[in-house]
């Protein structure tokens, strides 16, 4: 949940259902030393390299903002171009529909 909310501490406690107390100490005590923290960082790097070779845009409406990723591919789309809520956000990563269909989601997700 903390990818997905972009770190938004309050955004991930009302989520889960907890306390915002609860949800720092996980973040602080567990998650910043975790192997998927480690994995998040690079993932993160490796976007920022991509960023600046180019425009970030959304893949359907070609408009700016916050933006999904797919990490099969690198598009990037609205939530509202996908027809999707924040809470149907995934956890850890996301693949487009085309990604997910013709399997570069499996691919990617085991590197």
């Amino acid at each position: 949940y903390m990818v997905a909310s972009r770190k938004d501490i309050r955004a991930v406690a009302q989520r889960l259902g907890k306390s915002i107390g609860c949800a720092l100490q996980y973040y602080y005590g567990s998650y910043k030393r975790s192997i998927q923290y480690k994995e998040m960082k690079k993932m993160v790097a490796r976007k920022r390299k991509i960023c600046v070779s180019r425009k970030l845009q959304c893949t359907e409406c070609l408009g700016g903002g916050e933006l999904l990723w797919c990490e099969g591919c690198n598009n990037m789309y609205h939530l509202a171009c996908l027809n999707i809520s924040f809470n149907q956000l995934p956890v850890e990563k996301w693949f487009c529909d085309e990604c997910s269909l013709y399997g570069t989601s499996e691919i990617a997700s085991k590197s």
